[in-house]
């Protein structure tokens, strides 16, 4: 594996890459930050991902209040990142708390760190001083779907505004080529890590499917297999013993105030065996024999010499009767019932 950090690809560069490689799969990401439009264009007006970037790097932060828009995760990191140096910090949210798209423990950890968060508020005016921004807030009012401007509350001034309102990708010159590979976000958009695994792993069996080192009907891969994720409901917790997660031990708010130290101190390797044990194996085999032993036309046989699993659930379609039982029983949502043509 040759890993080149520091180095910008532009256009050029890509043609270059083209040359020397047979495959080249693209996964920038979504690294820059998408600002409102009706925003004036001021320095004073700023992405967050670019903000936690120059954080990252130590780059000295300039200002002293920072008012943050949005309710994802990169407005409460940027807001956290903010009040550990030191920086008077209010995230402003058009919903409710409960609606923000955060992670829910991301949230509990900001409100306990004295994080103001204010809630079904908006900007309706924002005026550059030039000493600094003046901004106009006013009460968010639904109207089903949309968000509409209520009553003004109050003016406020700050320093920088920051906007966390969603991202978009920075190397626009890489949906020219439709010969590219695309993975992650910047295939699908923002999506969760699990998902960018995912399409990264379906890009390269693309790659080597171009390459002639997959056939080009390999579906039997499960890696390779375009499968829909399985959903919660697919699976019969039933047959699950209840086993609570643990609870990972945090620094407490004092001793993480003012630094950038991991807050959540992890488990032990014990710990982390028992919570291994908690997962569901949702939608693989582990031949737990609940589908043989519930089928009532005995169509389903278990060859235990094969050493994958979902190899060992052997059906017999001869006298299968397609009653769907095995599919209505199995605990991780394996089986699927298809109409046969």
């Amino acid at each position: 594996l040759d890993l080149r950090c520091n180095h910008k690809i532009e256009s050029a560069g890509l043609d270059n890459l083209r040359k020397e490689y047979d495959a080249v799969i693209t996964a920038p990401g979504l690294t820059q930050s998408s600002i409102p439009e009706t925003w004036p264009e001021t320095p004073r007006v700023k992405g967050a991902l670019e903000l936690l970037a120059a954080i990252s790097r130590d780059e000295p932060i300039l200002g002293q209040d920072f008012v943050i828009i949005g309710g994802g995760n990169a407005a409460l990191d940027t807001a956290r990142s903010l009040k550990r140096l030191g920086k008077t910090v209010q995230i402003i949210y058009r919903r409710t708390i409960d609606e923000m798209p955060a992670y829910p423990d991301e949230i509990i950890e900001a409100q306990s760190e004295g994080l103001l968060l204010r809630e079904e508020t908006v900007i309706e005016e924002i005026i550059d001083s030039g000493r600094g921004l003046s901004l106009n807030l006013h009460r968010s009012r639904k109207n089903g779907d949309r968000i509409e401007t209520g009553d003004f509350i109050e003016s406020i001034t700050t320093d920088f505004l920051i906007a966390a309102t969603g991202q978009e990708s920075s190397g626009d010159f890489l949906n020219c080529d439709p010969e590219l590979l695309k993975a992650g976000d910047f295939a699908h958009g923002a999506a969760s890590v699990a998902e960018a695994l995912a399409s990264g792993r379906k890009a390269a069996a693309t790659a080597l499917r171009k390459l002639g080192r997959l056939p080009e009907d390999s579906t039997t891969d499960q890696e390779t297999q375009n499968l829909p994720p399985i959903t919660f409901a697919a699976l019969h917790l039933n047959y699950y013993s209840k086993k609570p997660a643990l609870k990972i031990p945090q620094l407490d708010e004092k001793t993480r105030a003012d630094n950038f130290s991991e807050i959540h101190l992890g488990l032990s390797p014990e710990q982390l065996e028992i919570e291994a044990e908690r997962c569901f194996h949702c939608g693989s085999c582990t031949t737990c024999g609940i589908c043989w032993f519930f089928c009532p036309d005995v169509a389903i046989a278990i060859n235990r010499e094969s050493d994958n699993a979902e190899s060992q659930i052997l059906f017999d379609y001869d006298h299968c009767k397609g009653c769907g039982q095995c599919a209505e029983v199995c605990p991780r949502g394996v089986i699927e019932m298809e109409e046969d043509l």
